[in-house]
């Protein structure tokens, strides 16, 4: 099949997101230099042919479904970037707002779907539970008919726009959808609904950027066929845009994008005009304006938008962002002035910086009247009503201590019977403000956030702790989530405000919990590895139970940052299960060469704690060390805009999954981006003498996606892979890593999983059969070593989402899925466990009544069940002996009284079934 030629940006250092984006692509490319654009569909069509997940699949006992563990409420990690007001949510690309009800509104997530509040926000209600995939980007009412609704499918704000399935309508005002169109495979980058005829206005962008497929602008009567218009033609069309009605009574619409750069050429904005007789024009800017000069070559920062107004007939607006300039026409395109104005934020180049990938240009008016407002999205958003002379900066994302709203601002909608107020969509959620056009300003330039109840937060990584709802995750741009479970006492506040809370900032990745104590973790952000020993108890809180500390406050000397030269978008690890070390993985992603492999040792005291190396010519400025995986390693080798193939002898890649055996500390396991796997014996060995044997030997080279090392076997292995539609083999297994007096071969045990890249396994520790597996269609199941899988997304309750972690907890008896789009769900691996057992106080002075305890199982109970309590010094602690879980509930309370007698020490034990915890307390006079 056809391979195209991937693009990508030249030079300097990648955005966050955009170095995530590249590791994405690369790891469903290689050895290719594109996926297969055509798996994605396919893999959802072979997920939703496989059997369901059953007990049969997953063995018996095993009756319970997915339960959603948020994040919900997520608090702002600091306020620069990220605002001071909880709470965050995943990307918002798309708002539409009802036309009769200003507070009934849909959204467009990046990864998690679509989204409806019938209260401005209070509250939400997931509305694509049984789509295919989740990627949306637009989203828009028919004008008058809020029954009607479109959604373009697809993430064309974040270049995944090979999962477009066209638009979605809905005839019941998004509670029920069809999907009956001929734009599959491209994003829908927008839509807009002319309000006379309801036809319906849309444009797709291709299906990623930096693999070079365009666009159409199409037109359709209702939504259900679509038709190419053939003046615009083919290119990368990122916005369209209908105008006020004429005094004959028509509408003009307007489409913007770009075509693309070639050998000879680069690329070149392209405006097109449809009249109000329905013949498209060209309407570009002329050499005259800046615009006919724009250099497209860096695709990045080629954002373009359009806004016609809604009320003045012939006047459009456009964006271009490479030439971070706004410009107006009054006469249908004919000639355009520029209205950018010399004011902050329009003259800051900061906030342009992302053009490509965080922008829009939205117009409403003023009611009553016929004056224009515009609303630009860029890094942080301004608004402009144009009877002034200057732009203002509603959200100050930038401004350290200052910033209103999170950053990287994807769309905006204004309320048809209230003109005034506007819904608008950014990295961290969807927000709101309004217009005062008696003094041309913003309520107190001041948002309200609503993502309290919306999940759509992106996983790139996760963990879990020692008990029930303790979690810790990298997400994309919206730090690094953690939660500490329904009971808080780290944090001393409510669990219904606490529960989840946030640490790092920006962009997280690679996270890790000892496994012995939750408080203990780590956390990878901006190529730095972070600490903390108490669960970042002296993080700043305001008064509403925000973070408002700016980095250098957070990341103090409690939280010391050990730069590893590595990203977040390729960043890897593994905690040892001894709790004591840490194997971290990073790339000098200053030169693309070479790539590392750091131990961490000595947990405990900071003072001795260390990372070592093993080869003595490689130093760090701090005096830290590290180790190498054999010689230096290319990411990839640059030739203008291309991936060039690794040729052989230059191909190992970075280092993409890292596995400590948790039966043998001393083995470690690697995998590399170029499809290479390693093992050493001698992991805690002296610096000098770490080894490394390569066992890749009948290995398909596909990206090493994560590997799993069997509970009581150190030399049994799985791995999956990366890659798309011709590879069959995602899952293979080594039985015996030393076998034949060397690597033994690998078996693969694929069989019918879908074509898609496979990024992450989980086993169940005392079921050596049974395997979980996460991939870009959702999780499978295998109850039989690979012989057969089942389908446990859909039919188990996860929803269809990219899931791109997986981690098997056997201390909370769970399996937790860290997604790209719906935040983290958990599922029941073994039966209901004892997973949480406490008292308010272990060290007790004096005499005290009503000293409270807690239980928690893993799961919620089918029947009232009695736990029996119990004491070694009942003179002492006077124990109930018993207390009942409700039948629906995980968890039950119970309260003893302290009679001092001296210091005494006791067991005070909890028994359900065969499961036992015991905490040991200390009464003093």
């Amino acid at each position: 099949m056809e391979r195209r030629v991937s693009l990508i940006r030249a030079g300097g250092r990648e955005p966050e997101f955009q170095d995530a984006y590249h590791a994405w692509l690369w790891q469903r490319s290689y050895p290719y230099d594109a996926p297969d654009w055509g798996a994605f569909s396919l893999a959802a069509e072979v997920r939703d042919a496989m059997a369901p997940a059953s007990n049969l699949s997953r063995g018996e006992g095993f009756d319970a479904n997915w339960t959603e563990q948020g994040p919900f409420n997520l608090d702002t990690p600091a306020r620069i970037w990220h605002g001071p007001k909880r709470a965050l949510t995943g990307r918002i690309n798309g708002i539409a707002v009802n036309p009769f009800d200003k507070q009934t509104l849909i959204a467009a997530t990046a990864g998690g779907g679509v989204w409806k509040s019938t209260d401005a926000g209070a509250d939400w209600s997931f509305k694509s539970a049984d789509w295919p995939a989740l990627q949306t980007t637009s989203v828009a009412y028919h004008p008058k008919d809020p029954n009607k609704v479109y959604v373009g499918t697809g993430d064309s704000r974040g270049f995944f726009r090979l999962y477009g399935r066209g638009v979605y309508r809905s005839a019941d005002g998004g509670e029920t959808w069809a999907r009956n169109n001929n734009l599959d495979g491209s994003a829908v980058s927008e839509i807009a609904v002319d309000p006379d005829n309801g036809k319906v206005l849309a444009s797709t962008s291709g299906r990623a950027d930096f693999v070079w497929q365009l666009g159409q602008v199409y037109l359709s009567d209702d939504g259900a066929t679509f038709n190419a218009q053939a003046g615009p033609g083919a290119a990368v069309w990122q916005g369209v845009s209908i105008g006020a009605k004429d005094r004959a009574g028509k509408r003009d619409y307007y489409a913007i994008g770009y075509s693309l750069p070639t050998a000879a050429a680069d690329g070149a904005v392209r405006v097109w005009r449809r009249n109000g007789a329905g013949v498209w024009s060209d309407i570009t800017p002329g050499a005259a304006t800046p615009l006919a000069a724009i250099t497209l070559a860096n695709a990045f920062n080629a954002g373009v938008d359009i806004a016609a107004s809604p009320v003045k007939p012939g006047v459009v607006y456009l964006v271009s962002g490479i030439d971070q300039v706004v410009w107006r026409s009054v006469n249908y395109g004919a000639t355009w002035d520029n209205i950018t104005t010399a004011n902050a934020p329009m003259n800051d180049a900061y906030n342009w910086s992302q053009s490509g990938y965080n922008f829009f240009l939205t117009c409403t008016y003023i009611p009553g009247g016929n004056e224009d407002v515009l609303y630009l999205g860029q890094i942080t958003i301004a608004g402009r009503s144009m009877s002034t002379a200057n732009w203002r900066d509603l959200g100050r994302t930038y401004a350290p201590n200052a910033a209103l709203t999170h950053n990287d601002h994807q769309a905006l909608a204004y309320a048809p019977s209230d003109p005034n107020l506007v819904y608008f969509g950014n990295d961290g959620g969807i927000y709101r403000t309004s217009f005062v056009p008696t003094t041309r300003t913003w309520t107190n330039v001041v948002v309200t956030t609503m993502n309290a109840k919306l999940n759509a937060i992106q996983f790139y990584h996760g963990a879990s702790g020692t008990e029930a709802g303790q979690f810790l995750g990298g997400t994309q741009d919206n730090a690094t989530p953690r939660s500490y479970g329904p009971v808080s006492p780290i944090d001393g506040q409510a669990a219904s405000t606490l529960r989840w809370n946030n640490a790092g900032s920006g962009d997280g990745s690679f996270v890790a919990i000892n496994p012995n104590n939750a408080l203990d973790a780590f956390l990878c952000i901006g190529g730095g590895l972070r600490r903390t020993t108490d669960g970042w108890k002296d993080l700043a809180i305001d008064a509403d139970g925000n973070l408002i500390a700016d980095s250098a406050t957070q990341y103090g000397v409690r939280f010391p940052n050990y730069n590893l030269d590595g990203y977040s978008g390729r960043s890897r690890g593994a905690m040892d299960f001894d709790g004591k070390t840490v194997f971290y993985a990073s790339f000098n992603e200053s030169n693309f060469t070479t790539a590392h492999l750091f131990r961490y040792t000595g947990l405990g005291a900071e003072a001795g704690s260390r990372f070592d190396r093993a080869d003595s010519t490689v130093a760090m400025n701090d005096g830290r060390k590290r180790f190498r995986l054999g010689p230096d390693a290319r990411l990839y080798a640059r030739s203008g805009f291309l991936f060039d193939r690794l040729g052989a002898g230059s191909d190992r890649g970075w280092i993409s999954a890292v596995a400590v055996a948790p039966g043998d500390r001393n083995t470690v396991y690697v995998g590399t981006s170029t499809g290479r796997v390693f093992m050493t014996k001698n992991a805690r060995a002296a610096t000098t003498a770490v080894t490394f044997t390569e066992i890749t030997r009948n290995l398909s080279r596909r990206f090493v996606s994560d590997i799993a090392v069997d509970f009581n076997d150190p030399n049994r292995v799985w791995l999956v892979l990366g890659g798309t539609g011709d590879t069959k083999d995602y899952v293979w297994e080594n039985a015996d890593t030393r076998a034949l007096n060397g690597p033994g071969n690998w078996a693969d045990i694929d069989n019918g999983l879908p074509p898609i890249s496979h990024n992450t396994i989980a086993l169940v520790p005392d079921r050596v059969t049974l395997l979980y597996v996460g991939n870009d269609a959702g999780v499978f199941v295998s109850g039989d070593n690979g012989a057969t899988w089942a389908n446990a997304t859909a039919p188990l309750g996860l929803p269809n989402v990219q899931v791109n972690k997986l981690v098997s907890n056997f201390a909370t008896g769970e399996l937790t899925a860290f997604t790209f789009g719906r935040g983290a769900w958990s599922l029941p691996i073994a039966g209901n466990r004892l997973v949480g057992f406490g008292l308010q106080d272990l060290q007790i002075v004096g005499p005290r009544a009503n000293v409270e305890g807690r239980i928690v199982l893993s799961r919620p109970v089918d029947a009232d069940t009695d736990v029996n309590l119990s004491t070694d010094e009942p003179a002492v602690f006077q124990v109930p002996m018993k207390t009942t879980i409700k039948k629906g509930e995980n968890a039950a309370t119970f309260t003893i009284n302290v009679v001092p007698n001296g210091t005494t020490s006791a067991f005070i034990g909890a028994e359900v079934g065969t499961d036992q915890w015991f905490v040991i307390v200390t009464s003093r006079p």
